[in-house]
C-alpha cells in the first residue's frame, strides 16, 4: 500500500459543498484505506494498491460526481513526493511575515516553464508536477494569482498554501 494524497479542486467555495467526514466516508466505500481529510479544502491523505495516480484521481473524480452530482477536478501526488518538498523547502529563503505568502501549484504535466512575472508574485521553479510560487500581499492578491495561473496552465491545476502542505507531512 502506498500513502497518497488528493487535492480536491474548487471544493466548499462557489457552491461545491462537501462535508469532509463524508467525503472520507465516500472514499473508505471506494476502496481507499487510512482516509484521513486535512482542513476543509479538500485535502485528502488515504493508502491505496492501486499504483498510478491519474487512474486513482480518475476514480475519485468519478465518485464524487456520483455522490454529490457535480464534477470535480482531482489531482493525487504520492504523500512521499509532498514530504520531499517540504523537506527541501524551495522558499528557505524567503521571509516569513504576515505579508509574504507562498503557494504551490499542481501541474498536470511535467512542464518546465515558468511563468512571467505578475504584480506581487514571484514564481520560483517548476519541479516535480509543482509551481513554487511567492505573493507579497502587499502588492497583489491571491485571486489575481489563481486567475492567472488558469490562464496560464487552464483549469487543471490546483493550489495550496504552504501551511496546508506542512500540515499534511504532519499527519505522516
Amino acid at each position: 500500500m502506498t500513502q497518497y494524497v488528493a487535492f480536491l479542486r474548487g471544493i466548499n467555495i462557489g457552491g461545491k459543498t462537501i462535508v469532509m467526514k463524508d467525503l472520507a466516508a465516500l472514499l473508505e466505500k471506494a476502496g481507499f484505506q487510512k482516509v484521513q481529510t486535512v482542513l476543509a479544502s479538500g485535502n485528502v491523505v488515504f493508502s491505496s494498491s492501486v499504483a498510478e495516480e491519474t487512474t486513482i484521481a480518475a476514480i475519485i473524480e468519478k465518485v464524487i460526481q456520483s455522490a454529490f452530482g457535480f464534477p470535480v477536478r482531482v489531482t493525487v501526488r504520492k504523500i512521499q513526493d509532498i514530504k520531499e518538498i517540504v523537506q527541501k523547502s524551495p522558499f528557505r529563503h524567503f521571509s516569513t511575515d504576515k505579508a509574504m505568502h507562498w503557494y504551490v501549484t499542481f501541474l498536470k504535466n511535467n512542464q518546465k516553464t515558468v511563468p512571467q512575472e505578475i504584480n506581487g508574485c514571484t514564481f520560483l521553479s517548476v519541479r516535480n508536477r509543482m509551481l513554487f510560487t511567492v505573493l507579497d500581499k502587499q502588492k497583489g492578491k491571491s485571486t489575481d494569482l489563481l486567475t492567472y495561473l488558469d490562464r496560464v496552465y487552464g483549469k487543471e491545476v490546483t493550489t495550496r498554501n504552504w501551511n496546508t502542505l506542512v500540515k499534511i507531512t504532519m499527519l505522516i
